[in-house]
């Protein structure tokens, strides 16, 4: 075989795995056994009450998600956390997590400061993005990061690497986007997290391959 053959099994090579891959992607899902409740997240919960606000038809069928819940916390001393979570049940199709760095500038936030934090949740910790964002008079800051069957993402190109790592292998694409937002210290975040992330963390966790 000549090197112009070569060059050319070779190339025929690549296109069938590049087909391959984008059929893996695209068609071998997955499925789970049983989607998460997300209203099991109680309600209240020691000294914070909490009270549900369900999305508007409109922000709902943008978002995308399978699951919202959209809920305010407020403890004894007037402190407020919201909680929000979006479950994915399948990425895949036009259904891919949106980022709070795009979602907060298209609903007239201003981005002032980004980092990556690392929150207590009791005996570990999690790293989460943090954004500060203002509008107007009003501050507040934006804590976030992923949920999959892998464990928690802090970044959406490890989302996107994590999602093509699960299809490839046949295992479930779902995935569920944790926010909080607060204009309260740190260490109120952080004492909210490790009350409430045990009942978070377990919503996939308890979901096998």
């Amino acid at each position: 075989m000549g090197p112009k053959e070569k060059r050319i099994l070779v190339a025929c090579i690549l296109i069938f795995l590049a087909a391959l891959f984008t059929y893996k992607l695209r068609y071998g899902r997955a499925e789970v056994a049983s989607v998460p409740r997300l209203d099991s997240i109680p309600l209240d919960c020691q000294d914070w009450r909490g009270q549900d606000f369900p999305l508007d038809e409109r922000t709902a069928e943008i978002l995308g998600a399978d699951f919202n819940l959209n809920r305010r916390y407020t403890n004894g001393e007037g402190q407020t956390v919201w909680l929000f979570l979006s479950y994915f049940k399948d990425q895949r199709y036009g259904s891919q997590i949106h980022s709070p760095q795009n979602c907060l500038p298209g609903s007239g936030w201003a981005i002032v400061q980004k980092e990556m934090v690392k929150l207590k949740t009791g005996g570990d910790t999690l790293e989460s993005r943090l954004l500060e964002a203002r509008k107007g008079e009003k501050e507040v800051k934006v804590y976030y990061w992923f949920l999959t069957r892998s464990g928690t993402l802090a970044d959406e190109y490890a989302l996107k690497l994590d999602l093509v790592s699960n299809a490839l292998r046949g295992h479930p694409t779902d995935a569920l986007f944790v926010r909080l937002t607060t204009d309260a210290e740190p260490a109120i975040i952080e004492g909210f997290l490790q009350m409430m992330w045990p009942h978070v963390s377990k919503l996939l966790s308890s979901q096998n391959h």
